[in-house]
């Protein structure tokens, strides 16, 4: 089972700036992999709509970094800084997942 959650991060300019975490659990209940996509947005209710339709439909945690680039809105965002956003968000992804032994 694999569930995606909210975690809110103090934003300098915004207040607040929210996160997802993905964890994937063996029948047992302990963690198979993590992983947290950080600063999505500083909208709540975009980030926890977002990890809701996660959960529910059990997307597999190796997919959370494409799902979010592709739900973040593109409009009024420059190339460059939508492919400076991808990378940060695939180096998170890289970074802050691991992967323990079965």
């Amino acid at each position: 089972m694999t569930l995606y959650y909210v975690v809110p991060s103090p934003h300098p300019a915004a207040g607040w700036s929210y996160s997802i975490v993905g964890q994937e659990f063996d029948p047992q209940g302990s963690t198979i992999h993590s992983v947290l996509i950080p600063d999505i947005s500083c909208d709540k209710n975009f980030v926890a709509k977002l990890a809701e339709r996660c959960t529910t439909g059990q997307l597999l945690v190796e997919q959370l970094c494409e799902v979010v680039y592709d739900a973040l809105p593109s409009r009024g965002i420059f190339p460059a800084l939508q492919t400076a956003r991808l990378f940060r968000i695939r180096r998170s992804l890289f970074l802050q997942t691991k992967r323990q032994p079965l």
